[in-house]
């Protein structure tokens, strides 16, 4: 578990807006560790985790495109039935409350990576720590 810093920006929804955005991304040697896509008809918030914070914001803010930056909880766990459960849970009697979460995993590997936007990253990620 860590806390890392999530870029948020906003696309128009047309072709070739998110390809426009990962060149950018990829032109300045940032390595994209988790993104997600939530689309409405005339845009897209792009919520992206990536390894280089800060040169991801100069290169996007190149494209002049407004960047929101949140912490948010980065968990790495076992690829098994039940484990999301469990993270849920022992975030639940702490009382702290998941706005959104997104996260991936190859079905034949042995970890998974999540992405937690949680009311107290700090907390959450003292609690899944123990």
């Amino acid at each position: 578990m860590s806390i890392h810093k999530q870029l948020t920006v906003y696309l128009e929804n047309k072709p070739g807006q998110l390809a426009k955005l990962c060149k950018t991304i990829a032109n300045s040697k940032v390595n994209i560790l988790a993104i997600s896509i939530v689309d409405t008809a005339d845009t897209g918030a792009i919520r992206l985790v990536v390894n280089n914070v800060a040169k991801a914001t100069a290169a996007l803010k190149k494209l002049g495109l407004l960047i929101h930056i949140r912490d948010v909880l980065a968990i790495n766990c076992a690829n098994k039935p039940g484990i999301l459960a469990e993270v849920t849970e022992k975030l639940s009697r702490a009382n702290i409350n998941i706005d959104y979460a997104y996260g991936s995993v190859h079905e034949k590997a042995k970890e998974a990576m999540c992405i937690f936007s949680v009311s107290d990253p700090q907390k959450a990620d003292k609690i899944l720590k123990k």
